[in-house]
C-alpha cells in the first residue's frame, strides 16, 4: 500500500514532467493565500482531500480510494478575462485546466494503482487579480 505522501508526490511529478508549476500544498486554500502563494503562473496545488474504503473491494482484494483537490491558479494583473484566458504574457487556467485533465486522465503516475478518475471540476475564487478553480480526482489503491 502506498502512503498519502508517496500518491502526492507522483502526482506533482507527473504534472511537472509536462512542464506545470505542481506542487503540495498543506496550508487552508483562500484566495488571498493564493495570491501570496503564485510567484509564477499557471500554478497548481495538489492537496490530499480524504480516503474511503473502495466500494470494489472483495473477500480477497481491499482496496482504498484517495480523492485529491488540485487548486489551478492563475494570476494577472491586466484583466480578469487574462487570468481565465490568457494573453501574450502567458497562459490563463482554462489552458491549464485543459493540460491537467489530459495528463491526469486514465494515468497510474508510474505506481501499481488503478488509473486516476477525474471526479469534477468547479470555480474556486475569481476575481481583477486571479482565477482558481478546484478540480478533484480519484485514485484507486488495492492491496
Amino acid at each position: 500500500m502506498y502512503t498519502t505522501n508517496q500518491l502526492e508526490d507522483a502526482i506533482v511529478a507527473v504534472l511537472q514532467s509536462v512542464a506545470l508549476n505542481a506542487r503540495s500544498y498543506y496550508s487552508e486554500p483562500s484566495g488571498e493565500r493564493f495570491l501570496k502563494e503564485v510567484a509564477e503562473t499557471p500554478l497548481v496545488l495538489v492537496v490530499w482531500d480524504r480516503a474511503a474504503p473502495s466500494r470494489l473491494a472483495t473477500a480477497s482484494l481491499k482496496g482504498t480510494d484517495f480523492f485529491f483537490q488540485l487548486y489551478v491558479v492563475a494570476r494577472n494583473l491586466r484583466s480578469p478575462s487574462s487570468a481565465a484566458r490568457g494573453d501574450v504574457s502567458g497562459s490563463g487556467v482554462y489552458s491549464a485546466l485543459n493540460t491537467v485533465r489530459q495528463t491526469l486522465a486514465g494515468n497510474s503516475l508510474g505506481l501499481n494503482v488503478q488509473p486516476l478518475r477525474w471526479v469534477s471540476e468547479k470555480p474556486y475564487a475569481r476575481d481583477a487579480r486571479q482565477s482558481v478553480y478546484i478540480q478533484e480526482w480519484k485514485l484507486q489503491v488495492f492491496e
